[in-house]
């Protein structure tokens, strides 16, 4: 599937909150995983709650969640913020 591109400039968590929600309409199988970061999983979260799984600031546990999820067929996105 092409990337839509996108002219301006724009928060990044906007950006790719709305290609993965794009994604995740296309395949069920997509799913996002994040680390205290609302602002990437919201629009996923609108529309797939099921599929929005937030850890809380716990990287590592975000890491393990998303093998597991990997593992058991679905395709994660994980994210996490750093200073």
């Amino acid at each position: 599937m092409p990337v839509p591109q996108r002219k301006g400039k724009r928060p990044v968590a906007k950006s790719f909150g709305e290609l993965l929600l794009e994604l995740a309409r296309e395949d069920p199988r997509i799913c996002g995983v994040s680390c205290d970061c609302w602002g990437f999983l919201g629009p996923l979260h609108g529309e797939f709650p099921e599929r929005a799984i937030e850890v809380g600031i716990a990287e590592q546990n975000l890491i393990g969640v998303a093998a597991g999820l990997a593992v058991r067929g679905k395709t994660p996105f994980a994210l996490g913020m750093n200073p």
